[in-house]
């Protein structure tokens, strides 16, 4: 028997952005560029189809005299970034030289400071922390949309609200490795991506605070807008759930409070 095909099945779907929540029916609306979900500086290669080209750039552009959320992300990550690498030598290390903005780096004692330019910016390493966590949210829901196409979800709108329109304050905790070594593997490094197996959309399912991998960093972030009521009970369960695997749960007020510069591997 033959089936029926009416022209609606055949039309492809209108595209909604993640962060607006307005679908291309909207004239002002467009989405052709390419919004890769990790920034591009840093490797990324994975796009998300639900972000339209305004909220796209963004994530890209300074705002009230602070720099790009992508920029504050690929200045801490590239710091990493080197710090695992420059010590190859190959002609095709990208890595051995470190460019920053606004840091210079002290590689005998594996530390970095701001240039004198901003260091007399009152606020300026507050003002850092807070796009870099704005910049891991984009990043975890970007890659949850287009890994499981459940970003969309009005569970998440707590994260863009801070994520893009720059409202409330949300609790990122960077977690200290115990051992003085890196895990990794350098496709991590060549085509970073989010992991979500099924223990971590477990989590995310049961509304826990999801832990983000990324460059060799850990980081906890919560997955639920109620976080402040349960917080301390999931940070416990997580320090329980890594056996010992890491020292503290710092949370993170400064952008010198992640350990970029892998100090915790020492010298």
């Amino acid at each position: 028997m033959k089936e029926n095909f009416s022209l609606e099945q055949l039309e492809p779907e209108t595209l909604k952005c993640l962060w607006c929540n307005l679908s291309e029916e909207d004239p002002k609306i467009t989405f052709n560029k390419k919004a890769h979900t990790i920034p591009q500086s840093l490797g990324g290669k994975f796009l998300c189809s639900n972000v339209c080209d305004r909220c796209n750039q963004y994530f890209g552009s300074p705002e009230y005299n602070r720099p790009s959320i992508e920029v504050v992300l690929r200045e801490g990550f590239e710091l990493t970034r080197h710090m695992t690498f420059s010590n190859e030598k190959k002609k095709s290390n990208n890595y051995a030289r470190f460019k920053s903005t606004f840091f210079k780096l002290n590689k005998n004692n594996k530390t970095f400071s701001l240039k004198p330019i901003y260091s007399i910016k009152t606020g300026f390493q507050a003002s850092m922390a807070r796009q870099f966590k704005r910049g891991l949210f984009k990043i975890f829901l970007e890659e949850y949309q287009r890994q499981t196409n459940k970003g969309m979800e009005s569970r998440f709108d707590f994260i863009r609200e801070f994520a893009r329109y720059d409202l409330n304050d949300l609790p990122v905790f960077y977690m200290t490795p115990k051992l003085p070594v890196l895990f990794y593997i350098e496709s991590e490094f060549v085509a970073p991506e989010l992991n979500f197996h099924q223990t971590l959309q477990k989590k995310i399912d049961h509304y826990e605070f999801y832990d983000l991998k990324i460059f060799g960093h850990g980081f906890l972030i919560p997955t639920y807008r109620n976080w402040n009521l349960t917080y301390e009970s999931n940070i416990r369960k997580a320090k329980i759930d890594f056996d010992g695997q890491y020292i503290e749960f710092k949370l993170i007020k400064s952008f010198e409070d992640v350990d970029f510069s892998l100090r915790f591997m020492g010298s």
